[in-house]
This record gives structure tokens, C-alpha cells and sequence, in this order.
């Protein structure tokens, strides 16, 4: 029987995530990827980098809004949580803060830098959005 895990570790599950662009001169492929043949622009390293950073941060975001939404119990509770972040990111997308079962999974998430393509009712939230988990 399989089970389903809880996220443990946050670096380990932003190594699951894989973010397109619709840009094609941006490279796709793993976001540690920064060597090599893997060619980027400054803007998008740097998106991909902050997201890695925001991922990896404990508790939830220093954000007004944010802060209005979670009542103060629970924010001073989830204030050391390391993978908050990556739990509700995951909940947001699958449904479900337990990681997939089978090995080798991904959870894609596609960028739109060419948001004329889009209709403007869509640009937020959906310019950063999820397209798959595999």
C-alpha cells in the first residue's frame, strides 16, 4: 500500500517544481540550473531565485493583506513553520498539502511573460499560475 507523505523539507520540494516560460528564449529546466548552457535573462533568474528564496522562508509573508487574512494565534503559531509556504502552495494547486505518491514527481508551474496573449481579466492570478503536477 502506498502512502502519501507530508512536505518535510522545503529545498526538497522546490527541487520537484519545474517552471516553464512562454518566452522561448527563456531556457527551461531545473531552476538550480545557472551554469552552463542554461541561458536566462536577468529578469527571470532573478523571479526564479526570489521564488526559491520565498519557499524556503519560515512562517507566512510580512504582508499586510497577508497579515489580515490569518488571525494572530496563528500567525505567531506558523511563524517557525519551514515548509508553511511549500504546504499551502501545494494545497492551492492540488488540493492537498500531501505530496503525490508515485517517485519522481513535478509540479510545473508556467510563467507568462507576454501578458497581451492573455485576456486582462486573467493577468492575476494566473500570470504565474500552475499548469500540471506529473
Amino acid at each position: 500500500m502506498f502512502t502519501r507523505s507530508s512536505i518535510s523539507d522545503p529545498e526538497l520540494w522546490w527541487a520537484q517544481v519545474n517552471i516553464t516560460c512562454d518566452d522561448p528564449t527563456e531556457a527551461d529546466g531545473p531552476i538550480q540550473a545557472f551554469e552552463g548552457n542554461v541561458v536566462r535573462s536577468c529578469e527571470y533568474t532573478a523571479l526564479l531565485l526570489h521564488l526559491g528564496l520565498y519557499f524556503c522562508k519560515p512562517g507566512h509573508p510580512d504582508d499586510p493583506f497577508i497579515h489580515s487574512m490569518v488571525d494572530e494565534g496563528k500567525w505567531h503559531m506558523d511563524a517557525e513553520s519551514i515548509t508553511l509556504r511549500c504546504k499551502l502552495f501545494q494545497k492551492f494547486t492540488t488540493g492537498s498539502e500531501l505530496l503525490p505518491v508515485r517517485a519522481g514527481w513535478c509540479l510545473t508551474i508556467k510563467v507568462i511573460k507576454d501578458l497581451d496573449s492573455v485576456p486582462a481579466w486573467s493577468h492575476y492570478p494566473k500570470a504565474v499560475s500552475p499548469t500540471s503536477i506529473s
